[in-house]
């Protein structure tokens, strides 16, 4: 009626696009039909495993450098660990000199050997964790290259190590810290862990036993971890006041930021994003019409990481000589995400749709 549509309208400070294209799709819908909006989508029935040799995807220059920032963190955090530790040991016995706390009252005379005692509790055990974490990925990467046999190599074990260590372990080695535990204790992962440990009653497991161990575990590492974040945080104050008791300098600058940076780096690792959008397309892509991960169907999913770490390692790049083979695996598996895994499940295989159709009508 000669009204001009704006291009965008702003709704309570939100930009919201113009309404004219969806509006002929929502039309569109009503006229042929619902099935015009995923006819073009068909799911490979092996999650596009058997494509990956012939796509280029996997190895990138932007997965070279995704992999050396991650080397680079896993570098900073490991030095952010074990400088933490060796600050806290030539601490002891001096916490007179700070009277920063949270949680207590530094008044009460045995504060200081409070203070100490979490300290090095908390710097031992991310010391502990780290190396026991460090120590299973030598492994699992000594196994694959030097001690694993043939029939070893025909399993799902190792191939289900290779995995973990790739998309897991080193991603949680880069910004890990005594606060992940506080992951635990997230309202989004409450309920979701849950379903999944409850898969234990189809195994034979009581619900009693299985939501008690829940509760305990969940309760106890939680606070563990709320517990480290206090004292990770007395000790960031205590190393910021230490550092000002001298004269100002680019030095204290760069120290400042140096433990600001590492502080931010583990708080990151608390709840890590990619671990979260992982997890709901795997619930979308395993867990079937009730939204729930049943037993079988969490042992469809690892099988199927498995064998998506085993493609890459034994079929990718064969043409490449042996050590630059060796590194492009390395990178197409470290660097796989979630997305890989949308990109190559889904088989767009129609030129243009009905939606397009009728947004150009």
């Amino acid at each position: 009626s000669g009204t001009v549509v704006p291009h965008v309208l702003c709704t309570w400070g939100t930009t919201v696009p113009d309404q004219e294209d969806r509006n002929k799709i929502f039309c569109l819908a009503h006229t042929k039909g619902e099935a015009i909006f995923f006819q073009h989508l068909h799911i490979v029935p092996d999650g596009g495993i058997s494509r990956m040799g012939s796509r280029h995807r996997l190895f990138s220059a932007t997965r070279v450098a995704r992999l050396a920032l991650l080397l680079f963190l896993i570098s900073f955090n490991n030095y952010m660990i074990f400088t933490n530790f060796y600050r806290t040991l030539r601490r002891l016995g001096d916490d007179h000199q700070n009277s920063f706390t949270v949680l207590i009252s530094y008044e009460v005379e045995s504060t200081q050997h409070v203070i100490s005692s979490l300290r090095l509790f908390v710097v031992s055990f991310e010391v502990a964790a780290i190396l026991a974490r460090v120590t299973y990925v030598l492994y699992v990467f000594a196994k694959y290259l030097f001690l694993a046999s043939e029939a070893e190599k025909s399993q799902y074990v190792l191939w289900h190590q290779v995995h973990d260590v790739c998309c897991n372990q080193l991603r949680t080695i880069s910004n890990f810290s005594a606060m992940k535990t506080l992951e635990l204790l997230n309202p989004q992962f409450l309920l979701p862990a849950l379903q999944l440990e409850l898969t234990q009653v189809e195994e034979g497991a009581t619900y009693f036993h299985v939501i008690s161990c829940f509760l305990i575990t969940h309760l106890g590492f939680g606070l563990l971890g709320f517990l480290a974040f206090c004292v990770k945080l007395v000790n960031l104050v205590v190393d910021l006041q230490d550092a000002h008791k001298l004269p100002y300098t680019l030095r204290t600058f760069w120290h400042d930021a140096l433990r600001l940076c590492g502080f931010v780096n583990q708080m990151y690792g608390i709840t890590p994003i990619a671990k979260v959008e992982t997890r709901r397309l795997f619930l979308f892509i395993f867990g079937g019409e009730d939204a729930k991960i049943s037993a079988a169907e969490l042992d469809r999913q690892e099988a199927f990481l498995a064998c998506v770490a085993h493609r890459i390692f034994t079929e990718l790049y064969q043409q490449d000589p042996k050590w630059r083979r060796r590194f492009k695996r390395l990178v197409a598996m470290i660097g796989f995400t979630h997305l890989d895994i949308q990109w190559f499940m889904l088989d767009e295989t129609e030129p243009a749709d009905a939606c397009e159709e009728g947004k150009n009508a």
